[in-house]
């Protein structure tokens, strides 16, 4: 009798722990969403639309890999034109909250990145070409960089796009429009930086010409950031904080602010209509 319990009970366990098995295997498995590859040919060029997330990698090997959830995985839209690889999301089934895209880029080399529709991208090693780069975010659109070193870049964010990373070029040029934001550490021979309609600038390092064009509450805060040589036109309540090691030209109106550290020599200075020029040593 006693035989027979323990054989009962030894068999339940042994069912129990199969049982357990299963479904950690089943669970496993349900967890791995499935996803799409594709080998383009060489390309130099990504747009990405819709709310799609990011991660570009370079690599002599082309490869396009995207991750979603079984229902919406097809519903990514993937078309390669010469040098440009274009992903859309078609959302038709996958606009609940939660869902996720996820797309892994890898590319021999990255010349121009344009996000639109709430894409999102991070490039979470560092880049070093002897070419230009043009970067477009809009509409909600962002980028996180760990370190982007090019001959010229060219940054344009419109409808509250962010930037995010560390920029090193001879000549760097941004424009920033309808609340979108830049936050970065730079380095860069000649610098033009043109924002409007309450976008904001954070910019640390170095620039050794630096240009500065701002109206309608946008504001550069660049107190950490040195320019040999300063131009600042400023109009509507623009604001900007930088350090002057130089020279410095400034045209200001209309309740705009300069704060400034430093001793420079001023080449030119027009001050009007409630503008305000200020020195923080």
């Amino acid at each position: 009798m006693k035989i027979e319990t323990t054989y009962k009970h030894i068999m339940l366990i042994a069912i129990l722990l199969v049982t357990t098995s299963i479904t950690a295997i089943a669970q496993k498995s349900s967890s791995v969403k499935p996803e799409r590859v594709m080998t383009p040919t060489h390309f130099t060029a990504l747009k990405v639309e819709g709310p799609i997330e990011i991660y570009i990698s370079i690599d002599k090997t082309p490869q396009v890999r995207i991750v979603a959830n079984e229902d919406i995985l097809n519903e990514i839209e993937y078309s390669q034109r010469g040098q440009s690889v274009n992903l859309k999301w078609n959302k038709t089934k996958g606009t609940a909250k939660g869902k996720l895209v996820q797309v892994f880029v890898t590319m021999p080399q990255l010349t121009n990145l344009t996000l639109e529709a709430s894409a999102s991208a991070i490039i979470d090693s560092p880049i070093t070409s002897n070419s230009d780069l043009t970067i477009r975010m809009y509409s909600a659109a962002a980028l996180q960089c760990d370190s982007l070193n090019y001959r010229d870049i060219f940054i344009e964010g419109n409808s509250a796009a962010i930037f995010k990373g560390s920029i090193a070029a001879q000549m760097l040029s941004i424009s920033l429009q309808s609340a979108s934001k830049i936050s970065a550490n730079v380095n860069a021979e000649k610098g033009f930086l043109n924002m409007s309609s309450a976008s904001k600038a954070s910019l640390n390092g170095n620039i050794a010409d630096f240009t500065v064009v701002g109206n309608t509450a946008s504001a550069l805060d660049a107190a950490k950031l040195s320019a040999n040589k300063l131009e600042v036109n400023l109009t509507s309540g623009a604001a900007v904080k930088c350090h002057i090691a130089d020279t410095a030209k400034v045209n200001i109106a209309s309740a705009a602010k300069l704060t400034y550290t430093g001793t420079p020599t001023f080449l030119e200075m027009n001050i009007s209509s409630g503008a305000k020029i200020k020195q923080n040593n």
